[in-house]
């Protein structure tokens, strides 16, 4: 017959079975060079990490083995009973180890003398990585499962640090962006990237690496195909409810500009939307980088011209007007 002593070595082995998660990923610069020095923290359980000088960082064991090892130890000392020859244990509550929650109902559990069988238990998800430079956070990030590996992110203070984004992959270049849930609707919150082979698009002055930055800048036609699957180029009506969310037409600005990268007035990205002033390029000329953002919607206003939204670096609005369809301008995409 077992004794006490070995059920719970072998209680403490059930409980174990919970996968010990292993995080990892990069810092890198929009250049693609990597950013050393990042703190990245999990914020359930405090884990840290520094990004070395490949801008990579580890984050393991994150269900946290000794704290939670103690206190299934302790719990199972206080909740044994033996009658004749059956052993059980009465667990009766949740609690929390190391930011993990484990159920511990009955139903989860049962002993007899030679027989133990532990049920899978639930981590918190979704959790969340903080990372900071020199002490100042600047980005907060969605983590949906703690076993992830090759989470790369950009060295990018223009967006607000206060809020938690989450991102996805565009299959087609493997591209990674941050989304935002502004009211009712889930935002791209960067501009689009996606170069199609024969399609009218290019980044601003045809240097590439401000297209790291702003994105790329898309004539009408390119921009109503070019948003990745699940994601569509907004129409008027959505752009409205933008400008609602973030305050109204005429003073939606400063709720939906980025932090830093205007010439004149920074936001306060209050909406993790992020606006950022790309320019745009009209009859083969490139011009407004700094002053002035552009987003194509997907509405029409008769055969040549459709409409967009504009941010200007030295006022508030956000109003709806018209070019045409040959101007090259942002995209920000909706999600279905």
């Amino acid at each position: 017959m077992m004794n006490r002593t070995n059920l719970l070595a072998f209680l403490w082995l059930g409980s174990t079975t919970a996968a010990f998660a292993s995080l990892s990923g990069r810092v890198l610069q929009f250049d693609g060079s990597p950013k050393p020095g990042i703190r990245v923290s999990l914020v359930s359980t405090g884990e840290t990490a520094i990004t070395d000088a490949n801008g990579v960082w580890s984050i393991g064991d994150v269900a946290g083995a000794s704290p939670t090892r103690s206190r299934v130890k302790s719990f199972i000392r206080s909740n044994l009973r033996l009658s004749g020859r059956r052993l059980s244990i009465g667990f009766e509550e949740v609690f929390k180890a190391s930011g993990h929650r484990y159920s511990l109902a009955p139903e989860n559990y049962s002993a007899e003398a030679t027989y133990f069988q532990r049920k899978q238990a639930q981590s918190m998800i979704p959790d969340t990585l903080v990372y900071s430079w020199n002490g100042k956070t600047f980005l907060r990030d969605t983590l949906h499962s703690l076993d992830q590996s090759k989470i790369d992110r950009r060295f990018d203070t223009t967006n607000n640090p206060l809020l938690t984004y989450g991102y996805f992959r565009d299959d087609r270049d493997s591209t990674v962006y941050r989304m935002i849930r502004i009211g009712n609707q889930t935002w791209m919150a960067e501009n689009l990237k996606f170069y199609k082979i024969g399609s009218n698009t290019s980044c601003y002055n045809s240097n590439d690496s401000l297209c790291l930055i702003y994105g790329r800048l898309y004539d009408w036609i390119s921009a109503t195909t070019s948003c990745p699957a699940g994601w569509h180029l907004p129409t008027t009506d959505e752009f409205s409810i933008l400008a609602s969310e973030a305050g109204g037409t005429y003073s939606a600005g400063p709720s939906l500009k980025s932090i830093s990268g205007w010439t004149k007035t920074n936001g306060l990205d209050k909406l993790g939307f992020s606006a950022l002033p790309a320019g745009n390029r009209l009859e083969s000329f490139y011009s407004k980088l700094g002053e002035l953002g552009y987003w194509w919607s997907a509405t029409p206003l008769d055969s040549t011209r459709s409409w967009y939204r504009v941010i200007n670096s030295v006022n508030n609005e956000f109003p709806v007007t018209n070019s045409t369809r040959a101007a090259r301008l942002s995209v920000r995409c909706v999600r279905n």
